[in-house]
């Protein structure tokens, strides 16, 4: 989802190799070197700059490009998108020389947090500038007025920096502009209604600024606006159905608003589109049934609604459809949505979690491109079905706080798998041990057992995988894991807390990352270690109602917490004296 509300519509891996491109050897134009010298001169940090040498050709040197088709040597284009850190980029203000490279038709200087204050106003002599790309920088203050002075600008991207103010209507006077981004500023104030005057406007970028109000009806005649993101500000009213006027629109990013009402029946006539985002606003009230149009378009469609207030059944045409990203969590459904789940189905991801879901998983037959599956906080029954297996390519499997029952099948042909989510439901029976070998996956892994009825020991498959998240709480669980402690492991989170454990705690050697170590109500005998004060990480911990004896270790970690976190123990105490 956040990948929808940080999406910027165009490749830097593109730009670097366009930009980039070893042009031939070309005679420099001593203009265009004096130039580039005074703005090397102009930052105080050079980054890469610091390359730049007199005494070869202006046109090899980093960054820069010379059009190859004249033998004068004309710089036509600067590039310079830190891909360090801040100390590795560019520091001071925009340089004014930058206006002094007259056939200059693109500008990309990005990432440098160290680069602040103002557009230069010599930018204006930059007759033959075409693509303007600062992003990431430090820029502050309005947009200048004198952009509207360079006519030949077809793409603005200014995002990510401190630009304030309102919005800017003269910008509509630059009638070539087929992109703009503005986006991760400090905008404020309405979208302005002359912002419908860009005939070649194909995308643009408002989000994460501090607009609000209605957007503006006059939006609807953008007849070749494709991308619309204005995620992330204090947007209200209704949403627009007038945006179906703009048959090309193909991504619609209205998310984290203040949008309230009705999802307008008309929202299904997009005929091209591929994503709309309406999360994360006030929305209320049933799914039009009309919204399964959507997925007749040939290309693949994300529908994302959650966190909003929608109510009723999901209406049948939206479950037949054939999704890629379907995100309804997070709102007050019911019914029964087995009709979304099909083996055939296209859909990679789905979250239909926090909702009020009823059905039987039993004999759900998952769709087998599915990478996210998250389905907690529903009233779901039945077992969970073997064939989930087939699913190879599976990164999220959730789901928590059902109503689940049965056993666990075997969970073994999951190379990628990050989170296994399977807590507060009613499975029984032992842990398969097969479940040892979703640790063997190059990332992260979460394990998530516990608050159901399993039983018998934990499987030494399991024991002696690398987990970074294992929960087995809540269960009643016996024998030794003991196994599962040593210090070059990566776990970050373990909680085996009410259990029936049985394991002397003396000798134990802790994980070095542990954050979380929960082992309260079981039965575990022997001295908390002196090493556990070398967890200098370890924030939340409790031993607790076990049968633990001798001195608690002083130190900078145990020192931590009070005596609810080790107490009731059979002979546990703070100090000698405290023993006696």
């Amino acid at each position: 989802m956040a990948a929808l509300n940080h999406l910027v519509p165009i490749s830097l891996l593109g730009l670097f190799f366009f930009f980039l491109a070893s042009p031939p050897a070309l005679a420099c134009d001593a203009g265009d070197r004096a130039a580039l010298l005074k703005i090397k001169a102009g930052f105080q940090n050079l980054g890469k700059f610091t390359s730049w040498n007199e005494s070869t050709s202006c046109c090899t040197w980093y960054g820069v490009k010379c059009n190859p088709h004249d033998d004068e040597g004309r710089v036509t284009s600067l590039y310079y998108w830190n891909d360090g850190g801040p100390s590795d980029g560019l520091s001071g203000r925009l340089p004014d020389e930058l206006g002094d490279l007259p056939f200059l038709s693109s500008l990309v200087l990005g990432n440098h947090p160290n680069v602040y204050g103002v557009l230069p106003l010599t930018l204006t002599r930059l007759t033959r500038l075409s693509f303007l790309y600062l992003p990431l920088n430090s820029l502050s203050g309005a947009l200048p007025s004198f952009l509207t002075k360079i006519h030949s600008l077809t793409f603005l991207n200014l995002s990510f920096n401190s630009l304030s103010g309102a919005l800017p209507s003269f910008l509509t006077q630059i009638r070539s502009l087929t992109f703009i981004n503005l986006s991760y500023n400090k905008f404020s104030g309405v979208i302005p209604p002359e912002f419908s005057n860009f005939p070649a406007l194909r995308t643009l970028a408002l989000y994460a600024n501090n607009l609000e109000g209605e957007i503006p009806s006059t939006i609807g005649n953008l007849s070749n606006l494709s991308f619309l993101y204005l995620p992330r500000n204090s947007l209200s009213g209704s949403l627009p159905s007038f945006l179906t006027q703009i048959r090309s629109l193909t991504f619609i990013n209205l998310a984290s608003n203040k949008f309230s009402g009705l999802i307008p029946p008309e929202f299904s006539n997009f005929p091209a589109l591929q994503a709309l985002a309406l999360q994360d606003n006030n929305l209320e009230g049933e799914i039009p049934s009309t919204m399964g149009n959507l997925s007749k378009s040939f290309l693949p469609l994300a529908l994302l609604l959650t966190g909003n207030m929608l109510s009723g059944n999901i209406p049948k045409e939206l479950l037949a459809a054939n999704w890629e990203l379907l995100d309804l969590s997070h709102n007050k459904l019911t019914g029964d949505p087995t009709a979304l789940f099909a083996a055939n189905k296209a859909i990679t991801y789905m979250d239909l979690s926090f909702n009020k879901l009823e059905f039987d998983m039993t004999g759900i037959e998952f769709p087998v491109k599915l990478i996210t599956l998250t389905l907690e906080n529903n009233m779901i029954t039945g077992s969970i079905p073997a064939q989930i297996n087939h699913l190879n390519d599976l990164l999220i499997f959730d789901v928590s706080s059902n109503q689940l029952c049965g056993i666990i099948p075997e969970f073994s042909n999951f190379p990628a798998l990050q989170t296994l989510a399977l807590q507060a439901n009613n499975l029984e029976g032992v842990i398969p041990s097969t479940i040892g070998n979703l640790s063997k996956s190059f990332l992260p892994l979460g394990l998530l057992l516990s608050g159901n009825m399993l039983s018998g020991n934990i499987p030494k498959e399991l024991l002696v995988a690398n987990w970074e998240t294992l929960d087995l709480s809540h269960n009643k669980l016996t024998g030794d894991p003991t196994a599962l402690f040593a210090a070059n492991k990566a776990i970050t989170y373990m909680d085996l807390s009410f259990n029936k454990l049985e394991f002397d705690m003396t000798g134990i050697d802790y994980p070095v990352k542990l954050i979380t170590l929960t082992l309260e109500n079981n039965m575990i005998t022997g001295s908390i270690p002196a090493q556990i004060n070398q967890l200098s990480y370890l924030r939340t911990f409790n031993v607790g109602n076990n049968q633990l004896c001798g001195i608690i270790p002083a130190g900078p970690v145990m020192d931590r917490f009070d005596n609810t976190h080790f107490f009731p123990n059979k002979c546990l105490c703070r100090s000698k004296l405290s023993c006696l």
